[in-house]
């Protein structure tokens, strides 16, 4: 297997190393520069591409912040459980075939959660504020 990202002699070399049969044939080595210099401007291509790729996503997210930290953060929080769910589940909720019934489940487990958090906190406040003699 040859080193693409390592110059040409010494990817070359190591070529010849691992397939002998090519070692001393001019073609094969014409070929190889060839092939070598195929990939080399691809990956070359392929890293200008992901670099006016990157940039875009750059100039969308300073496009997207609403100015409050606050909101950006919940949005941050958002796009971040995104990604989790499109990982975790291998696409995003609109290639989900699930039934809707489903759907209304899941928001009513999620709903019963954030009850229950809410009302822990509640009780955490109202303990500390009886502490404090109020």
């Amino acid at each position: 297997m040859s080193a693409i990202n390592s110059e040409p002699s010494k990817a070359w070399e190591q070529h010849a190393a691992e397939n002998p049969e090519d070692a001393g044939s001019q073609y094969a080595h014409e070929m190889f520069l060839k092939g070598w210099a195929a990939r080399s401007m691809a990956e070359h291509e392929i890293d200008l591409q992901l670099g006016d790729a990157q940039q875009q996503v750059q100039q969308l997210l300073k496009e997207i912040s609403t100015g409050c930290p606050i909101n950006d953060q919940v949005i941050d929080k958002i796009k971040a459980r995104a990604r989790k769910g499109i990982e975790k589940f291998g696409g995003n909720m609109m290639q989900s075939e699930r039934p809707v019934v489903e759907w209304l489940n899941e928001a009513q487990e999620e709903a019963m959660d954030t009850a229950v958090y809410i009302q822990r906190i509640i009780i955490s406040l109202a303990q500390e504020q009886s502490k404090k003699g109020r």
